[in-house]
């Protein structure tokens, strides 16, 4: 394995942090600023539909997290992530992982209140 933290795959590609970018590079050779540039664009930029069902594969690659933290997702007992098993594949459709998503932001804590709350907590038993 690489001493960079990145695993290469089959085709000689990299993945890793931004590895779409290495693969752009890779798969059209170009090695000035202004072809990288011209075509990761052209890569990037797909005029063909996006899949609406996703299979954790690449569900892993849009959400940038592993396939074992979506089942984990899927199978937890509150507010599981829906999905669909089909034979031995399971997908979820990408509309419905993006809804879900949104319903898990991280809301703000207020820490200064807490700590207040038990300081007149410990204060008022003495």
């Amino acid at each position: 394995m690489p001493t960079d933290g990145k695993r290469p795959t089959g085709n000689g590609a990299t993945i890793g942090f931004a590895g779409y970018v290495i693969r752009i590079r890779q798969r059209c050779g170009s090695n000035d600023e202004a072809g990288k540039q011209r075509h990761e664009a052209e890569c990037m930029i797909s005029e063909r539909p996006q899949p609406e069902w996703l299979d954790l594969k690449a569900l892993t690659l849009y959400a940038c997290v592993s396939e074992r933290t979506l089942r984990e997702w899927i199978h937890r007992s509150h507010n599981p992530l829906p999905a669909t098993r089909v034979s031995t594949k399971i997908l979820v459709r990408r509309s419905v992982f993006d809804a879900w998503l949104e319903t898990h932001q991280v809301k703000p804590v207020d820490i200064g209140g807490i700590v207040e709350d038990l300081i007149a907590g410990v204060k008022g038993t003495n």
